[in-house]
């Protein structure tokens, strides 16, 4: 507590209490009775004899120093916890009372400081009670009062460093134990809630934001591990930049590092299938994937990858504008079935055929600009089931040169053709039946390779 000022007051009371007679000539005088008075807490007769006999003249500085050296040692037993603050005041009232001249200022350090002991012994008395009860909080909150009163209270010093580390123990424990029970949202929600009251403290609050932190990324990477491992790195990637802006660990280096492990692992499968789909010519779905793909991580890998198999892809028959036709169409929309009971699929499938009848002849045609951009045309054509046991002639001409012909019926085998159309501008397809009866074409996954 303050024992230097303690300290002062009593050096004053001593050099002022010079040894004096106070009794008369003929005794006892009134200054001394009401001294005894007032040694005996007899405040009441105290100032009943002032009041009716007074003091003398020549006795009242010296009254006076005996008053200010009995408060001084009231307030010095308080601090001991010799006396209770209840006697200190009474008495100090008491002196108060006596009107010489400068008591009152006189004795008024020695009241303020009794009533800081006051309070601060009530505050420590209190935080001791909290401290206690595990109220670290409101433990803390007093022993801060204490010290502002009085910065020399070592033992609230000491209750006050300990109030921090108990509160922050006490944290620390119940977190870690629902994390050990794999209850991350129960041990952040609880964190959340104690952020709100963390700030009685800086290093407190500190610890309980960075405990939070802690645990919201040991959530976060325990949840996208759990997409991993169901084979899903889409999921794991989405869920980690989602995860990552709505609890600001945009920083956090343990999940940058597991998210660019993952976008590393995601660009080399996304293009392993994309190569993988463009090798067995699905070159419109291995573009999908990578556009698809560099939506979710935009990667240059993934666009130049796109580019490439963008110009392997060749241009299908379906992608080409038909200038003129006859007897063309497309699929049916059902299941295909040549002579040899093979079966096409629908996509990019088209029929031409010829028909011939007792008295006309149908010639079934397309014709397509190529512009000279393409070097190969490749695909199968074959037999429709449907058609007439009848004969006919197919012919392929570019630039009105016959560049194939092949003669059909219903025994013609399925044809895979390659066929060179190098620098070709008009391209033109026929077919001619040559005997009674309707022969169908078909042609499947026609495609051109380009130049």
């Amino acid at each position: 507590m303050k024992r230097k000022l303690l300290a002062v007051l009593m050096s004053a009371a001593v050099l002022a209490s010079v040894p004096v007679c106070l009794s008369s000539c003929g005794g006892r005088s009134y200054a001394d009775s009401i001294i005894s008075e007032i040694d005996q807490k007899n405040y009441a007769e105290a100032l009943e004899i002032y009041r009716t006999k007074g003091v003398k003249a020549e006795d009242q500085d010296r009254f006076a120093v005996e008053l200010r050296s009995r408060v001084t040692e009231a307030v010095s037993a308080y601090a001991a916890n010799d006396l209770d603050y209840e006697s200190v005041t009474s008495l100090i009232e008491t002196v108060k009372s006596f009107d010489l001249p400068g008591i009152a200022d006189a004795i008024a350090s020695s009241e303020r400081y009794a009533g800081n002991l006051n309070y601060s012994k009530d505050g420590y008395e209190r935080g001791v009670a909290s401290f206690n009860s595990e109220d670290y909080i409101s433990a803390y909150s007093y022993f801060k009062r204490v010290l502002e009163a009085d910065a020399n209270y070592a033992s609230a010093e000491q209750y006050l460093t300990q109030s921090v580390d108990k509160f922050c123990a006490g944290v620390t424990e119940r977190t870690n134990a629902s994390v050990a029970e794999g209850k991350y949202d129960e041990a952040i929600d609880y964190l959340t809630q104690t952020l709100a009251v963390s700030g009685f403290n800086q290093a407190a609050d500190e610890m309980v934001r960075s405990l939070l932190d802690t645990t919201r990324i040991q959530a976060i990477m325990l949840h996208a591990q759990e997409f991993e491992a169901g084979g899903d790195l889409s999921g794991a990637i989405n869920y980690l930049s989602a995860a990552k802006n709505d609890y600001d660990v945009e920083n956090s280096p343990e999940i940058n590092e597991y998210q660019t492990r993952l976008t590393d692992q995601y660009i080399a499968d996304k293009l392993a299938e994309a190569n993988k789909l463009a090798d067995e010519g699905n070159y419109d779905a291995a573009v999908r994937i990578l556009d698809d793909a560099n939506v979710l991580v935009p990667s240059d890998h993934f666009t130049a990858a796109s580019a490439r198999i963008a110009r392997l892809k060749p241009v299908y028959l379906r992608e080409l504008e038909c200038m003129e036709s006859n007897r063309f169409e497309s699929g049916r929309g059902e299941k295909i079935v040549d002579t040899y009971n093979n079966t096409y699929p629908t996509e990019n499938l088209y029929f031409l055929s010829g028909k011939k009848g007792l008295l006309r002849r149908d010639i079934g045609y397309a014709g397509f600009a190529l512009g000279g951009k393409y070097t190969t045309l490749k695909g199968v054509i074959a037999i429709d089931s449907l058609s007439d046991d009848t004969t006919g002639v197919m012919k392929i001409e570019g630039d009105g040169k016959v560049l194939y012909t092949i003669d059909l019926s219903r025994s013609t085998a399925p044809v895979e053709l390659n066929i060179d159309v190098s620098k070709v501008g008009i391209l033109n397809v026929s077919v001619d039946a040559e005997d009674t009866g309707t022969i169908y074409v078909i042609l499947s996954n026609i495609r051109f390779i380009k130049a």
